[in-house]
């Protein structure tokens, strides 16, 4: 496994685990009115904020929850983060939500991850390399990764579509 796909992983797995010790104490307010944040999101956020400037401090971050700046999408080196993808699902106590952490190299995604520690679910890919899946076992180790590969459904009506949207 590539070192940054580890790290990515890595910091996948301690802001999940960090999310599901919270989930039944976190505390949500509104940013608008459709969308929460947690104390989980901040906590998760500034997790994975500090384990990358330990690792990489010139690096620009890219964060939900955080100022940002488009810009920064496009600097040399960027890390794009939500730190509680599905915070509604979240904070009403529902399992479907997760972590996605991406790098970016001059605007162009190299590697990322996200996710579902609820499911006990990751999954990361890396620019020529595929995604793998992996899941964590009792003792909180990763399995060997599954490589993941597309659909073979060639027609959109037999195929599942999700559509999020801001209305």
């Amino acid at each position: 496994m590539q070192d940054l796909q580890k790290f990515i992983l890595s910091m996948l797995k301690d802001a999940g685990a960090l999310l599901v010790d919270m989930q039944k104490e976190a505390v949500s307010q509104s940013k608008s009115e459709h969308d929460l944040v947690t104390s989980a999101d901040l906590a998760s956020e500034k997790l994975i904020i500090e384990r990358i400037r330990e690792k990489f401090p010139s690096h620009r971050i890219y964060s939900e929850e955080s100022e940002r700046k488009k810009d920064d999408l496009f600097s040399e080196n960027c890390w794009v983060i939500d730190p509680l993808d599905g915070t509604n699902n979240y904070a009403y106590g529902f399992p479907i939500w997760g972590v996605s952490i991406a790098y970016a190299k001059s605007g162009e995604v190299e590697c990322g991850g996200v996710a579902f520690p609820s499911q006990g679910i990751f999954l990361v890919a890396q620019k020529g390399k595929g995604a793998f899946k992996y899941e964590l076992d009792e003792e909180g180790n990763f399995s060997e990764p599954e490589k993941l590969h597309v659909s073979k459904r060639n027609e959109l009506k037999k195929a599942m579509v999700l559509i999020c949207a801001d209305l």
